[in-house]
């Protein structure tokens, strides 16, 4: 089953890499770049997502756990490759 992605990049160098294995695997990406100005409030990052989020896509995905993003994308599944310590953050459950 081929997922249509909507991949946040923070223009990290994994980004290329992981899209073309994403791809590869017959998945549809889509890559977006903003520069967050918070990551837990940032009202404009919030409008442009929300806006992408009105296009049908099946998952987003992230390195790294951004908590805007997770509370942006509440009722979508969000996939992130995160660090150990981000399970410390107050936003993740499980």
């Amino acid at each position: 089953m081929a997922y249509k992605i909507l991949y946040y990049s923070w223009n990290e160098n994994t980004c290329k890499d992981c899209v073309d294995s994403m791809r590869s695997l017959g998945h549809n990406v889509d890559v977006i770049t903003y520069a967050i100005k918070n990551y837990n409030i940032d009202d404009g990052f919030t409008d442009f997502l929300t806006e992408y989020l009105t296009k049908g896509y099946d998952l987003i995905f992230t390195f790294n756990y951004f908590p805007l993003i997770s509370n942006i994308a509440h009722i979508l599944i969000y996939f992130s490759f995160v660090d150990i310590f981000c399970k410390y953050n107050s936003t993740i459950s499980g």
